[in-house]
């Protein structure tokens, strides 16, 4: 394993560990780069495995504004100390557990034994993290007052004696905490490229409505900016808490091992209407309801209204699938045999 330069280096302060199936609400301190940095996690987007581990994705919000939104996805997660050197107390070292050469997301469980273990920087000091060898560990009375009670697990106020391998000196160290480490790579939620109002659209293809509630795994059909490649609801973020896919929620989608995250602004239904004379002329609309776009202005109409079918489209507004997503007024609609509007009707 490694912590390639980049990613974002964590821990959690206040006792949680990954077998926890509750991570809301629970306090993070950033060790790289932006060290110091406290961030409280929002929501988490579990892989399957009931466990936080690797690629899990979760969504924090900054402590000092409770306002900016940051998401990860999950690259590893294991045990984290803090330690100061016992010769200066000024000198301390914070460290994620590596188990050994090779090996990845370790168990979090305690442990009880660090004796001939490997830890790396977790600060990321130079262009690579440094390697530590853990030569001995003497277990300490948890709380320092006394008398001595070693409890048997690793844990504050443990001496450890550490090898650098880089400098090939050793020196002994205070743990002045045990907790859970992760490294995350952040994701950004806009665009890469700047688009004309900074949307994207997609319509499914398999079936899903938010009544159905989790989308993962649902397939959906890129309208614009790239129309026509295909993807695959891999995680779900239900940040308002309704149980369906809603505006203000998160859904994570995949295709050919690229990952997007997207922040839901509007979710209806979507018809394709083609000219009535000349139908290789297509347009992709979507539903923004009645009274939705006071004034008609561009861009101002996704309200999220509901999903039922659509049995009054006389008075209903649409905005086109496009950068410059143009909104049009049903002034007419002749219905076929089904009351509602549906496949063949003409507005």
């Amino acid at each position: 394993m490694s912590l390639p330069e980049g990613d974002v280096h964590k821990h959690f302060t206040d006792g949680y560990k990954p077998t926890e199936t509750l991570l809301a609400m629970k306090v993070t301190h950033e060790w790289w780069p932006r060290f110091c940095r406290i961030e409280i996690t929002w929501d988490w987007l579990d892989n399957g495995s009931s466990t936080f581990d690797k690629n899990d994705y979760i969504i924090t919000i900054d402590s000092a504004t409770m306002l900016d939104t940051s998401y990860y996805r999950i690259e590893w997660v294991g045990p984290a100390i803090t330690t100061t050197r016992i010769a200066n107390p000024n000198d301390s070292l914070h460290l994620y557990y590596w188990a050994y050469p090779g090996a990845e997301n370790p168990d979090v469980a305690d442990m009880t034994d660090i004796d001939s273990t490997y830890w790396l920087d977790a600060t990321l000091t130079g262009c690579y993290p440094a390697t530590y060898f853990v030569s001995y560990w003497k277990d300490a009375d948890p709380d320092g007052i006394g008398p001595l009670t070693p409890d048997g697990i690793v844990g504050a106020n443990d001496t450890i004696t550490v090898w650098n391998a880089a400098s090939m000196t050793s020196e002994d160290y205070l743990i002045r905490a045990y907790e859970t480490g992760f490294v995350g790579k952040e994701i950004k939620t806009e665009p890469p490229e700047p688009l004309p109002t900074g949307n994207y659209h997609f319509d499914n293809r398999d079936g899903y409505r938010p009544p159905d509630g989790d989308p993962v795994n649902s397939v959906w059909h890129e309208l614009y900016p790239v129309y026509c490649r295909i993807w695959t609801a891999n995680a779900w973020a239900d940040l308002d808490i309704n149980g369906k896919l809603s505006a203000t929620d998160s859904l994570y989608m995949e295709r050919d091992s690229e990952t997007s995250g997207y922040l839901m602004k509007w979710i209806g239904p979507t018809i394709v209407t083609t000219p009535v004379g000349t139908p290789s002329d297509s347009m992709f609309l979507n539903y923004v309801m009645r009274d939705a776009c006071t004034g008609l202005e561009k861009g101002t109409c996704h309200d999220n209204p509901d999903v039922n079918p659509i049995d009054s489209a006389i008075g209903t507004y649409w905005q086109e699938v496009s950068g410059d997503e143009d909104v049009y007024f049903c002034a007419g609609w002749k219905n076929n045999t089904v009351p509602v509007l549906d496949s063949c009707d003409t507005i």
